[in-house]
């Protein structure tokens, strides 16, 4: 293995840690095991050959057996030589097994880490990623990493049976098999060198098409209705096709390259048999001499061609796979203190209760670093149990805003502050505060699942309460086409809810923040595909039957928050005015004009 591939050690749990020096020590005496089948071949050959040599041979102390009859020599022989072979034959399947079993689990273990840490990502770090990128990085990238495992235990395996049979052959022929070794291990040398520079870069173009494969997919399907309508389905064809033929076409040159040692090798040997062959007879070797060395050697090599092989293979897959491992380790990164990072967030929502307001604090954002400013010195209050609205024109920050006080982003200067206490600052405040409040977009997610699993989205199925499921459908004016369906709650919406319209939608994307139970609703354009009669009975009943819930809404129909009792103007991230319906109507002019405009 390379050093990119003992950089993922410290990702790995004790349990594989462990079974990784169980399959060395199978490793080790499948390698002995090996030596053992080999070494009894040649006094086998011996014995069939010239059965009264191998009498003289014996030591003092089995003197006794040289008076069993040659055949039965022979046969005993033949026995040992046969029970080490299906010895030796039976370990090294185990040990396959345990080497192709222990790479999937560690496979297995470093998607879940890497699942659970993008899971565990801050916000921010998902809207600035695409998507295509992290599916290729869990999915191919994990594959490949699994490769570069399972190619490093092929190279601890097959580099102890070639050492061990290699020694083999020195006791029996040293002279033949050092110059043997010395021109086999100089062809896979030459081989490689020649090779190891284009396997990285064909195995990073690989991944990195395919990628672009993924991305261009997930365009078409999102956006099928207008290729459709356009007839552009030509422009994403051709885009998919020529990422699909790069990432095939360097699989491709990565599997030729690699191969080509082994038929060469094998041509060389071949010509090395005959030579020896040529030599030995040349040397007037008697016959029952020859056979012995000869038939030794010849198994020995069979043997060691394929673990030789099996070396150069991983060798060429490692070099090609490494750049994945380069990509897997930062989703990696932080797994390992994950566990005393979950310690400290304890608190729940049932613990968190607030009596006073949710303040923002002299906040302001940039998405990064060097950008421009998103939210400029921005200071307001929301008391609890209040109905807020949040207005102003497009781009002005009111997404952004909302955010902030849900704790998805973390002010770049100032804070959040809930009852006077910094939430920006304190995890496990933030954690509880996450709890006591629900959130519903402009665009809700639905699953391919149930309604009631997508109303009690994020619970598993057999926790859900479908009597709070059907309540919370009740209040977001939804019950009624749920029911209206052959299976009811347990009807399959579809992938993203594709059968809805958009104020079937959004009226379950409410019913899933009022089944949460929160304390504190935020509302983002969340009834803009409603009718006006309709979403003003449902704010009216909203308003109405909640006195203990803080609602905090942005809308660009006024009539939405006209009934709040406290609304804000922004524009260009900032706060421009702040009052009742009535008061900025009579004070704002901005305020006024958006009036006019809805």
């Amino acid at each position: 293995m390379n050093f990119s591939a003992f950089s993922l050690l410290p990702y790995l749990s004790k349990n594989r840690r462990l079974e990784l020096l169980f399959f060395l020590a199978l490793s080790i005496l499948s390698s002995f095991l090996e030596i053992g089948s080999l070494g009894s071949l040649y006094p086998f050959l011996q014995a069939v050959l010239n059965p009264k040599k191998i009498i003289e041979s014996l030591p003092i102390g089995f003197s006794g057996l040289s008076r069993m009859h040659e055949n039965n020599i022979i046969l005993g022989m033949g026995i040992i030589f046969l029970v080490i072979v299906v010895f030796s034959t039976v370990v090294r399947i185990y040990t396959i097994w345990v080497q192709q079993k222990l790479t999937a689990n560690i496979a297995a273990d470093l998607s879940i880490s890497s699942f659970d840490n993008l899971l565990k990502r801050p916000y921010i770090w998902h809207i600035t990623h695409n998507s295509s990128e992290v599916i290729t990085r869990l999915t191919e990238d994990v594959n490949q990493v699994r490769t570069v495992i399972l190619s490093g235990l092929n190279i601890i395996l097959s580099s102890l049976i070639v050492l061990s049979l290699g020694l083999t052959l020195v006791l029996i022929s040293p002279h033949i098999t050092l110059f043997a070794t010395f021109i086999l291990g100089s062809s896979y040398i030459i081989i490689y060198r020649l090779t190891r520079g284009t396997f990285y870069r064909e195995g990073k173009e690989r991944i990195e098409s395919h990628q672009r494969s993924i991305k261009t997919l997930q365009e078409s399907l999102g956006g099928i209705r207008d290729i459709l309508l356009d007839d552009s389905q030509s422009v994403f064809l051709n885009d998919y096709s020529q990422s699909v033929n790069i990432s095939r076409q360097a699989v491709a040159r990565i599997n030729f390259k690699a191969q080509i040692p082994r038929y060469l090798i094998e041509g060389i040997t071949i010509l090395l048999i005959s030579g020896l062959v040529f030599i030995l007879v040349l040397q007037g070797k008697n016959i029952s001499n020859i056979i012995p060395v000869l038939g030794s050697f010849t198994l020995g090599a069979y043997k060691i061609l394929q673990p030789l092989q099996n070396v150069f293979v991983a060798l060429a897959s490692i070099k090609s796979n490494s750049s994945s491992i380069e990509r897997l380790l930062p989703y990696l990164e932080g797994t390992q203190h994950r566990e005393n990072l979950d310690s400290l967030i304890s608190t729940k929502s049932e613990d968190l209760i607030l009596e006073k307001n949710i303040e923002l604090r002299d906040v302001w954002f940039r998405y990064q670093s060097a950008g421009d400013w998103v939210i400029k010195d921005l200071n307001l209050r929301i008391p609890i149990g209040s109905r807020v609205g949040f207005v102003g024109p497009t781009g002005s920050g009111k997404s952004t805003i909302v955010d902030l006080i849900m704790g998805l982003l973390k002010p770049s200067k100032g804070g959040l502050i809930l009852d006077g206490y910094n939430a920006s600052e304190d995890i496990d405040l933030m954690k509880a505060w996450r709890h006591y409040i629900a959130h519903v977009p402009q665009y809700i997610y639905l699953s391919d699942a149930s309604f009631a699993e997508n109303i009690a989205f994020g619970v598993p199925m057999q926790e859900i309460d479908l009597l709070r499921v059907k309540e919370s459908a009740q209040k977001a004016q939804v019950s009624n086409f749920i029911e209206d369906q052959a299976l009811g709650y347990f009807e399959t919406i579809g992938e993203r809810g594709i059968g809805l319209s958009g104020g079937q939608r959004q009226r379950i994307g409410i019913a899933r923040a009022l089944y949460k139970g929160a304390r504190v609703l935020l509302l983002d354009e969340a009834t803009s595909a409603l009718d006006n009669k309709t979403e003003r009975e449902f704010i009216s009943t909203l308003l109405s039957g909640n006195d203990n819930l803080t609602i905090i809404m942005i809308a660009h129909r006024l009539s939405t928050v006209e009934k709040c009792d406290l609304i804000y103007e922004f524009s260009f991230g900032k706060l421009v005015d702040n009052g009742t319906y009535n008061s900025l109507l009579e004070n704002s002019h901005t305020f006024r004009s958006l009036a006019k405009t809805n």
